[in-house]
């Protein structure tokens, strides 16, 4: 299993909980091709989950350059303001936090800073 592969089945294994998962369709030279199984392939909040938790962890491993997934489209800036709403784009990472992560994409791809509070947003 290459370090792809790894990525794929730890974040799949975080939509299982709820009866869905992701599953590696291609990859080629750093692009990266998912479908999203279970319950998750027809889920409208697919595009969200590929922003903030799909797409973060598998461009933290070396060499991935892009991630779609079939049947989910998010407009680029949609997808950048959902990150920064989330606390789960890179460089918001500590460096303890980063060493912590190193053999977990999943970790890998979360932000140490607490996600707003509901009541927050104005």
């Amino acid at each position: 299993m290459n370090a792809v592969e790894r990525a794929v089945a730890a974040v799949s294994s975080l939509f299982r909980a709820h009866g869905g998962g992701v599953a590696l369709s291609a990859e080629r030279s750093g692009e990266i091709e998912l479908r999203f199984t279970g319950m998750c392939a027809g889920c409208p909040s697919r595009p969200v989950c590929l922003a903030t938790t799909v797409r973060p962890a598998l461009l933290a491993v070396p060499g991935v350059r892009s991630v779609t997934a079939a049947g989910t489209r998010i407009d680029p800036s949609a997808a950048a303001r959902l990150v920064a709403f989330t606390g789960s784009g890179f460089g918001t990472r500590s460096a303890e936090w980063n060493a912590q992560a190193d053999d977990d994409p999943v970790r890998a791809a979360r932000s140490t800073e607490p996600h707003p509070s509901p009541g927050s947003c104005r």
